[in-house]
Parts: C-alpha cells; structure tokens; sequence
C-alpha cells in the first residue's frame, strides 16, 4: 500500500506499519517521521494519563498495579510500556506473563490477592480477559478497577463476563473516543442510527471499536470532500499532513499528523474514561466531557522492537 502511494486513513493499528510508513494514516495520529524506521530512533512513545487520571480519581486507593501479559512479543512489548507508565505515576506493580495456549489465569488471581493489587491491566485478547475475570472472582479478587482498552469496549460484557459478576462491575475502559452510549453527541446519534439501520447494533457488533471506525472514515471523507473535483492522492494526503487537529466531527479528541523530530519529557493529554455497570447493561461515561478531561503528564519512551 505504502509503495503504491495510496493513502490508508483511520487504520486501527495492531502492529508497527502505521508507525512506519508515510502514506499510512491511524485512527490516533502520529507525529514519528513515518520514514521506513519505527517511531523516533526505534523507540515509540506514550503518555501516562490512563494511570495519572485512576490515582486522582481514588485518591485513597493503595497505588498497587498488576500487569498480564502472553508470552508472546507484541504483547511483552505493550505490557512493558504499561509497567513503566505505572512506575512512573508511582505505583508499584506485579507483572505476570502467561503461556498464551494454557494460561494459568488461577495462580495470577492468588498472587494478586496476596500481593493486594487494587488495579489490574493487560495485554491479552478478549477471550483472555473473561477468562481471567472468572479467575479473580473464583479466588475472590475484588479490585479497584480491571482496566479494559477500547477494543474490549462493546455491548456483549452482560453475556461475555456472565460467570464473573464481581469482575465485571469493576470494568473500566478508557479511549480518546466518545462513549457510544452519549447519544447526546450528535455525530454519536448519527452512528447508532446508521447501525441501526445497517442491522449491525446487536451485542457482539456495537463496540467503541465500530465507533472509532466510522471515526476513520469521516476522516477520510472530510479529505476527500476537501478536494472538491481535484480528488486525488496528493491532495488527499495535502489534508492529512495539513498539521492541524481533527476531532471526526466532536466523536475524538483531537489529533493530527504532524513530525516531530524530539518528544518532550511531558504531555498535555484528555481521555474519556467509562465503566461498566451490569443493572443498566451499559458503559456509563465517568467524566464530565473527554475534552476538558486533561492533565499533563509524562511522555515516557520504550523500544519498538
């Protein structure tokens, strides 16, 4: 695609290519050189805002963290930046890695329990996540908060953490994306009514990831479109690089493709933050807006590879 010179707008990354490579526009904007080479000199970089906003919000909460990984590289890779995001907002943290064919998701739960964990994060699939669910409660794990990505943000949570209850009331899930059940947000509205529509607003189809798809492709559209009748490539990718902020019509927080050639030690950063809760069979937006939901924290590093 890249050698080809076509544009890929509001690709959901689950690799390094949107990292690397020019023509390659994600749903969360970048500002790496995009050359050929991963991120700035092979490292990527993150902010600590996830982390930060959890240690205000329980501010009498022990800052004890547990991380789970597979024994897989991409998953060691996230799970190492999500350690040090952790440390440096000083929690402590208790990192398991898990066979990724037969996890042992029961001797996870013990050690957490032992250890006092209040705050469970991972960077395991989402069949990963029922599982060590059912492992916490069967051990009786009560936590804080079990942190999801919003790739696990969908409907299905009622039905897939069936066996789990305890758990699955301290589901909590953060995204620079609206919360898909804010209809009050016009373009959120304009989504549930083209799923509906389309028949795809069933439990397993509705998610923040649905969401932060038709995101990727008003962007695209709004490239187009401003193209008039010249639409081509050039002046496509002349919208992308443009250096200014885009927010999908209100449904993201702002982001953009602009190269930055240093990273600074610190962030601005807003993030919307939902939770789970099982009477009301629905995420519940926990924050006033994601717009006005910012702190600055720290811009940490961590190798690509």
């Amino acid at each position: 695609v890249n050698s080809q010179n076509v544009p890929d707008i509001g690709g959901q990354p689950i690799d390094n290519a949107y990292n690397t490579y020019r023509n390659l526009f994600d749903i969360y904007g970048e500002d790496y050189p995009r050359n050929g080479k991963v991120g700035l000199n092979g490292k990527l970089y993150g902010g600590t805002e996830v982390y930060h906003w959890f240690k205000m919000h329980f501010p009498k909460v022990p800052l004890k963290a547990g991380v789970v990984e597979y024994n897989v590289s991409a998953s060691q890779r996230f799970g190492a930046s999500i350690v040090s995001g952790l440390k440096a907002e000083g929690y402590s943290v208790e990192t398991k890695l898990v066979n990724f064919a037969l996890p042992n998701f029961d001797a996870v739960a013990i050690d957490f329990k032992n250890k006092g964990v209040q705050y469970v994060y991972d960077t395991l699939d989402g069949g990963g996540n029922v599982r060590l669910c059912k492992a916490l409660d069967d051990n009786n794990v009560h936590l804080t908060a079990k942190v999801l990505t919003a790739q696990s943000w969908d409907q299905s949570i009622n039905k897939d953490y069936a066996s789990s209850p305890h758990c699955r009331n301290e589901l909590w899930a953060t995204s620079g994306t609206r919360n898909y059940e804010d209809t009050q947000y016009p373009e959120v509205a304009a989504f549930r009514q083209q799923m509906a529509a389309d028949g795809t607003d069933g439990p397993t189809q509705l998610s923040d990831w649905a969401l932060e798809g038709w995101a990727g492709g008003q962007w695209f559209t709004d490239a187009a479109a401003s193209c008039g009748a010249n639409l081509t490539r050039a002046c496509v990718e002349t919208f992308m690089n443009s250096g200014k902020p885009y927010d999908a019509h209100g449904l993201l927080t702002p982001r953009q493709f602009k190269v930055e050639t240093t990273q600074p030690p610190t962030i601005r950063s807003c993030t919307n933050v939902v939770r789970w809760v099982s009477a009301r069979n629905a995420w519940v937006t926990q924050v006033p807006n994601m717009d006005t939901n910012c702190s600055v924290v720290k811009n940490l590093g961590y190798n690509a590879d």
